[in-house]
């Protein structure tokens, strides 16, 4: 400034003019035309503001990926031997099932549909999801084409290719009439392929894997069929032309006793823990020396608890009273 030693920290003219500066150093433009402010861009704003990142389309690469984690999840047995290391083995009807030579064909493709859709529902991947629908359907087109021709209906990958299938529609499908239907479809055409594929290799093992659901689901489908009949009143998602054309028999009896139906799966996951911690107990209990033991009968596993309850008390009940109150709690999203 003037009369200041040293340099100025004015502008050029106001140097040039010897006058006190008037410039004001603010993040601002000033427009000669208008003579309107204008405020300069903020960056920190601009950066702060949450990106929309759109999710690509998964390639042909990622079906491995999806098919990897599929079977490493579900297909994936642990065998423990005491002359070989304990290793994990896959089943030879899933390993048959992604062999090159299948490429494009109904094992493959419903392998790789099922793959997807329990990836993309597991870590909310709807491109997986979509992706898995779009090989379902090329799967379905193939089966279609295997259950018609009287030789490939007895083949082992058709039957592999319709137990996928039917797993896929539970994956991805809240309606159980597809999905359930169709595994009762899988025990007549287990029948009709008669006992002789069912005794060695990859058969033996695909039968092994699939009587657990197929026996459940028919039990079920045999109790609501006898409910709805002395019930018409009442309602469940099941129709009954389809039990009728898969000559389903009846039950007078309901299969899991005093089954409890919950609306919140919060409440199942509660109680669930809760039994959980009684087991626990119980091994605990097994380990306490006899004469420090509780004086309970339900500890030496003597008698069975005769009031069976959603909450039973610390040591009222055996270990197979809990496991019966597990079976009851998941059970239910089978009911509903």
């Amino acid at each position: 400034m003037v009369g200041v030693g040293g340099r100025s920290r004015g502008c050029k003219t106001c140097r040039r003019a010897r006058v006190k500066c008037g410039f004001n150093p603010f993040p601002v433009f000033i427009d000669g035309l208008s003579l309107t402010e204008i405020q300069a861009d903020n960056t920190t704003q601009a950066g702060s503001g949450k990106e929309i990142s759109l999710v690509q389309a998964p390639s042909l690469d990622e079906d491995n990926v999806f098919t990897t984690h599929l079977i490493t999840s579900l297909f994936t047995v642990f065998q423990e031997s005491n002359k070989a290391p304990s290793h994990n083995i896959i089943s030879p009807w899933l390993m048959s099932s992604i062999l090159p030579s299948n490429h494009n064909q109904a094992p493959q493709l419903a392998v790789r549909a099922c793959a997807a859709a329990y990836f993309g529902k597991i870590h909310r991947r709807c491109s997986a999801v979509e992706r898995g629908t779009v090989l379902y359907t090329q799967a379905l087109r193939q089966l279609q084409k295997k259950l018609f021709d009287s030789e490939q209906v007895l083949r082992t990958d058709t039957l592999s290719a319709t137990f996928l299938l039917a797993l896929f529609e539970m994956i991805t499908s809240k309606d159980m009439n597809g999905w359930s239907s169709h595994f009762l479809g899988i025990g007549h055409l287990i029948k009709f392929r008669g006992p002789q594929l069912h005794r060695n290799g990859s058969g033996k093992e695909l039968f092994i894997t699939t009587r657990p659901s197929i026996a459940l689901f028919e039990r079920l489908y045999n109790w609501r069929v006898k409910w709805e009949q002395d019930f018409s009143h009442t309602y469940f998602n099941v129709r009954l032309d389809i039990l009728k054309e898969l000559n389903v028999f009846e039950f007078d009896f309901y299969p899991f006793p005093t089954a409890i139906f919950f609306t919140e799966h919060d409440r199942v996951t509660e109680i669930c823990l809760y039994n959980a911690m009684l087991l626990v107990l119980h091994q605990m209990c097994r380990h306490i020396p006899t004469s420090m033991r509780p004086t309970l009968a339900s500890y030496e596993n003597v008698s069975s608890w005769t009031h069976p309850s959603i909450l039973l008390a610390p040591g009222n009940g055996s270990v197979e009273d809990i496991i019966g109150e597990f079976c009851k709690l998941t059970i239910v999203d089978l009911m509903l």
